[in-house]
């Protein structure tokens, strides 16, 4: 009779135990999958910066074309005086609108390195909150590999009971 309860309860425990690495495994699953969307869009966001960046790049490769432009003309107005009334004022046309373009460029640029920086920031967040996930998925792992260990004791201990009681019987 009490050796009954015991097979009861050890039943009962193993039970408890299936249900417990069950509820496990569907967090890891869980957890594996907010990885892999995490990595998503990790790689996303690289891209993004690496497309900013990119952009940066020719509009800096712009703003130094515009500044070689203003210095080619510059150079152009010195050299010829008797062109100079003509010249001053294409010069001056050209200027303006090297200016424009190199305060846009100005605007652009800092625009580009501020996403640049948010960019950078969300890539270190995301890259933390990854690492947050994998640590946890690490220790649901163990703990799953516990009660595993937990469970195959168990089973083992009641198949000896089970083997104690028929030859009890």
């Amino acid at each position: 009779s009490q050796l009954s309860e015991e097979v009861a309860k050890l039943q009962n425990a193993i039970q408890v135990s299936e249900e417990t690495v069950a509820a496990l495994k569907d967090e890891l699953e869980a957890a594996i999958t907010s990885r892999t969307q995490l990595s998503d869009q990790v790689e996303s966001l690289q891209k993004t910066n690496d497309d900013v960046a990119k952009q940066l790049s020719e509009k800096e490769a712009t703003l130094e074309e515009s500044n070689s432009n203003i210095a080619a003309l510059k150079e152009d107005a010195s050299s010829a005086s008797s062109q100079l009334a003509n010249r001053v004022s294409e010069l001056s046309n050209a200027k303006l609108a090297a200016e424009k373009t190199v305060a846009t460029l100005e605007v652009e640029l800092e625009a580009a390195t501020a996403t640049n920086t948010q960019l950078s920031d969300q890539v270190l967040s995301l890259q933390s909150v990854n690492d947050d996930v994998t640590g946890q998925l690490r220790e649901k792992e163990t703990a799953l590999e516990k009660s595993e260990s937990t469970i195959t004791t168990m089973e083992e201990a009641s198949s000896a009971a089970t083997s104690q009681l028929s030859e009890e019987v």
